[in-house]
């Protein structure tokens, strides 16, 4: 079936590699080994063989291989290396941000539960910032909201909450709100 013929493509692949390293054929052979690394969920074999692609030809496989390192070092739960690709990826066109969205919204999470605020005002401003409001899960705004009243920028924090409390309609969620602004307000 499909699954060996891939299996014997993958194994083609590695001999090439093995046998000429540097040819622009090894470039191409790394990138079909972690792609199929990935599509099998085998994120921690993906990433050094689509690192590989990447390095030897930027310009083919740089958009085709960092989301998916994205994706891996997320599901991995490899925080910093996830931040890392994250912004190397936005940082020559801040619209890239709709492709990692959820990855920027996680490591937002993620730094905010790990109290650096700063990491992660940075990870969730890009996403509020460079998204329409609507389109940016209101958890998102809240959680920048406490970001921003920990580092002490108070008006943006006041901000981002009522932005946040325009589209919460739970008592529960207001409340909490509620809550997270009187500590912007206080400060």
């Amino acid at each position: 079936g499909q699954q060996g013929e891939y299996q014997q493509m993958t194994e083609t692949f590695h001999n090439l590699l093995q046998k000429y390293p540097n040819s622009s054929g090894a470039t191409q052979a790394n990138f079909w080994i972690g792609w199929e690394a990935f599509k099998d969920k085998r994120y921690a074999d993906a990433i050094a063989p689509l690192s590989a692609a990447r390095q030897k030809n930027p310009s083919e496989y740089g958009d085709r291989v960092t989301p998916r390192l994205i994706f891996c070092y997320q599901t991995l739960n490899r925080l910093d290396d996830a931040a890392t690709e994250v912004s190397n990826y936005v940082q020559p066109d801040a619209k890239r941000v709709s492709t990692v969205g959820d990855a920027c919204s996680w490591l937002g999470q993620r730094y905010f539960e790990a109290k650096q605020y700063d990491k992660s005002e940075k990870f969730l401003s890009l996403l509020t910032k460079n998204m329409p409001a609507d389109k940016v899960d209101k958890a998102v705004w809240i959680t920048l909201g406490r970001d921003q009243t920990e580092l002490q920028h108070y008006p943006e924090a006041t901000a981002s909450i009522n932005t946040y409390l325009q589209s919460a309609t739970d008592p529960a969620d207001r409340a909490k709100a509620f809550i997270a602004m009187s500590a912007a307000q206080l400060g």
